[in-house]
């Protein structure tokens, strides 16, 4: 499995920092990005990209409005609208385009690569299923230091794949995510004492 993206954002510093992050998934491959909704149909005939990270608010076309381009012309291609502002008044019209994801660019980077993945899966994922728990994440790493590998890893637990299913999922042996998850109980030991085998499969 590789995830082959776009990104469509008017901000390089954000593209840049895209491109840093899923540049080091090995399930993921950044193709391009383009700062404008320009020219969709030759861009999607060369990239054939799995999905497009879009922007909400760009300088010509809104991302609703290309958004119904993409599904236009290339209707399996996953979109996933990023935005500053998570505005629920268009969360109905995104639906009916059939938009995957629609998220806040506030989302930390592993709470950001899960969504990707869930999405490529075949998942929507919207800000107000997501951002519930994002709050948490600086808790369990300051408090709790947990990496961003591990959290990724103790959100798919908590959603109960076993230790085979997450090395599918991120391209990893199954003897690393079980030491992954030794190292998620030793952290988290004073708030796991009732969970039974939780971590241990």
């Amino acid at each position: 499995m590789m995830i082959k993206l776009i990104n469509i954002d008017n901000h390089k510093l954000f593209s840049d920092g895209l491109r840093a992050i899923i540049s080091q998934e090995k399930d993921m491959l950044f193709l391009e990005a383009y700062s404008d909704g320009k020219d969709m149909k030759d861009r999607l005939k060369l990239h054939e990209p799995d999905m497009v990270l879009l922007d909400m608010y760009l300088n010509e076309k809104s991302g609703i409005a290309i958004a119904k381009e993409i599904k236009k012309i290339r209707p399996k291609t996953k979109i996933i609208i990023l935005s500053l502002e998570v505005n629920p008044v268009f969360t109905a019209e995104l639906e009916e385009i059939g938009v995957e994801g629609y998220i806040s660019k506030e989302l930390d980077s592993v709470d950001l690569l899960a969504v990707i993945r869930k999405v490529y899966a075949g998942q929507t994922q919207y800000s107000h299923d997501i951002l519930q728990n994002s709050n948490s994440v600086t808790v369990m790493v300051n408090d709790f230091g947990l990496t961003y590998r591990e959290l990724e890893i103790y959100q798919y637990i908590k959603e109960g794949k076993s230790s085979q299913e997450i090395a599918e999922l991120l391209h990893r042996s199954v003897m690393t995510i079980r030491t992954h998850r030794k190292n998620i109980r030793q952290k988290l030991k004073t708030k796991i004492n009732n969970q039974g085998d939780f971590f241990d499969y």
